[in-house]
């Protein structure tokens, strides 16, 4: 099911993101200004959340020397990640999802900053971002340039119960088509079960 506009409105307000009030424009430069930014929109809220935490992260790296190593997602991003929930976090997937394969698709760029954002539900129940953002400074402020995979649908998960560890770096598969091609779009890799074996038994 698509998320609805308002559903949309709602989570990024949340983060606080960066939103647009036209209430402050007249009606018919409402009109104008809503055509021109609803188009190629999810692409643009890719864009916009990303531009706000590389400043973050370019503002942070000068002030590394006092920073927390025990920091939480939050004193990590300027956007408030730990305010919505994991189900709200999954519908800003499956929007953005919609169009990974559609209307133009996005672009490496585009694919790289999707990446970045903490909304990849683990096996552990935890959201986790796929990529990390390195500060001016060289240091990685997320995940640690961890690596993260799904298990192929072929596997029960019955045949090889993961422990807590190996949980952490596994995704949940999404259940829908358009989810499930954004992480092949991703390069996120599917697990068959020798690899599983590999990677996680031996």
């Amino acid at each position: 099911m698509e998320i609805s506009r308002e559903r949309l409105h709602d989570i990024l307000s949340n983060i606080d993101a960066p939103l647009l009030n036209l209430g402050f424009f007249d009606a018919d430069q409402q009109e104008r200004i809503e055509k021109h930014f609803t188009e190629r929109l999810p692409q643009r809220i890719i864009n916009a959340i990303d531009d706000v935490e590389e400043r973050f992260s370019q503002n942070k790296s000068s002030l590394s020397f006092f920073r927390n190593s025990s920091a939480s997602e939050s004193s990590n991003s300027p956007l408030k990640w730990d305010n919505i929930s994991s189900e709200e976090k999954a519908d800003l997937l499956k929007y953005f999802a919609r169009v990974s394969r559609s209307f133009g698709g996005y672009s490496n760029s585009e694919r790289e900053k999707l990446k970045r954002m903490p909304i990849y539900q683990t096996a552990e129940g935890k959201c986790v971002r796929l990529q990390s953002r390195r500060g001016g400074n060289g240091d990685s402020t997320n995940n640690e340039l961890q690596t993260y995979y799904t298990i192929s649908p072929n596997i029960s998960s019955n045949d090889f119960p993961l422990s807590q560890k190996s949980k952490s770096k596994v995704l949940e598969l999404p259940k829908s088509r358009e989810c499930r091609e954004l992480y092949q779009d991703l390069s996120i890799q599917s697990l068959e079960e020798d690899n599983l074996v590999e990677k996680f038994v031996v």
